[in-house]
Parts: C-alpha cells; sequence; structure tokens
C-alpha cells in the first residue's frame, strides 16, 4: 500500500489524485439518445470510485493514508480540490432526471466527513475547494462546503472571494445563492 500512495505521475498526482479526476464528467455533451446509458455510467464510475477511495481509508483512521489523500499535486491542490472542481457531477445533465447520487459531491462528503481534509486548504494561486466550486457553478457542492465550515471570504490570488467568482463566470443561480448565505 505504501508504494502505491508514495507514487507519483508527470504531474506529481498520486494514484489517488488520479482517480478523483478520473470520472468522465466533462466529456458527457448535450442530452443525447445514451442520455439513460450516460447518467448509469456515471452513476456506476463515481459509486466504484467511493468505494475504492472507502476501500484504501479501511476501517478506522490511518495517518498515512490520510496523509495520502491530502498530498498536494503538482498544482498543490489535494483530493478536495479535485472533487469540488468536477462538484455536481450531472451539471450537463437535465437536473431533473438525475438519480439521488450526486456524483462528486459524496466523494466531497467523504474527503470532508470521513477523511476530515482541510476544508479551506490553499492550493495553488490561493484557491480553495470552495472557489473551485464557484468557478464551476456547483451550488451542491458549495452549499455542502459552506455548511461544513469553508470560508466564503477568503480571497485567492486576483483577490477574488467566492462571490466574485460566480458573477466573473456568470453563474447566476450560485450567485443568487451565495448572496442568501448570511455571512457573505
Amino acid at each position: 500500500m505504501d508504494e502505491l500512495l508514495s507514487e507519483y505521475n508527470k504531474k506529481r498526482q498520486t494514484p489517488i489524485h488520479v482517480a478523483t479526476e478520473a470520472i468522465p464528467m466533462d466529456t458527457i455533451g448535450e442530452k443525447s439518445k445514451s442520455y439513460n446509458k450516460d447518467k448509469e455510467n456515471i452513476d456506476n464510475a463515481t459509486d466504484f470510485h467511493l468505494l475504492t477511495f472507502k476501500t484504501i481509508w479501511g476501517e478506522g483512521k490511518n495517518e498515512h493514508i490520510k496523509k495520502a489523500f491530502a498530498c498536494l499535486d503538482g498544482n498543490r491542490r489535494t483530493c478536495l480540490h479535485l472533487a469540488a472542481t468536477k462538484g455536481n457531477s450531472f451539471s450537463m445533465l437535465d437536473q431533473s432526471c438525475r438519480s439521488n447520487n450526486l456524483g462528486y459531491q459524496e466523494i466531497v462528503k467523504f474527503l470532508v466527513e470521513v477523511v476530515d481534509l482541510e476544508i479551506d486548504a490553499v492550493c495553488d494561486r490561493h484557491l480553495t475547494p470552495l472557489h473551485l466550486a464557484c468557478f464551476s457553478g456547483h451550488t451542491d457542492t458549495i452549499k455542502y462546503l459552506i455548511k461544513h465550515g469553508a470560508s466564503p471570504i477568503l480571497r485567492n490570488a486576483a483577490l477574488h472571494n467566492c462571490l466574485e467568482i460566480a458573477i466573473v463566470k456568470q453563474h447566476k443561480e450560485t450567485v443568487k445563492m451565495l448572496l442568501a448565505q448570511p455571512n457573505i
């Protein structure tokens, strides 16, 4: 297990980083004839990745394994940064048809609640997982991160907080949701 968790690729990503990024959410386009199959494949892939993470994590807390999840890749991102970037797995699919499986939000939940990763960890360009979720407009992930203590007022290297990022990226629903938060 030690070798698996300490190996890096050219991007300085461990196998855990690669697994976090591996679900092909960005490859799904507009609703197509294969829509239900696409949704089913995402459900299965996300479930597999979550099961893999839980298997690696094991029964109890293991600080060595936690360090692997918290390990920084070449852009100083943890697995939580990568999962928050992907956010709502069905953002490209019709929201009314998505299943109960929330995809990457479940992985974010696992990384925050079980692995106990730092929710406001800062990566390259002073980006937090919340900044990355706002950049991509993943409202469910944003709500979850704020509810669990992510700071919406932290600023990135461009001196933008999460609300300003959502405004710049023109994510109207994200802006509305953030404006409704009491601490922004």
